[in-house]
């Protein structure tokens, strides 16, 4: 089963953890757009301490 990058899988051979094992996987487009939004806040603290005259 999955959906929205999470993917659930079922595995009883090996035993323990009832049986399910948990996956995350993000979509590339969604890193990619968290990459960014790290590079904004970064430009944008740079600015702000520009602002207030510090280095």
């Amino acid at each position: 089963m999955s959906g929205d990058g999470l993917s659930f899988n079922y595995d009883n051979v090996h035993g323990g953890n009832n049986g399910f094992i948990y996956q995350n996987q993000l979509p590339e487009k969604l890193i990619e757009q968290y990459e960014q939004r790290l590079k904004d806040k970064d430009a944008e603290i740079a600015f702000l301490k520009q602002l207030l005259g510090k280095k």
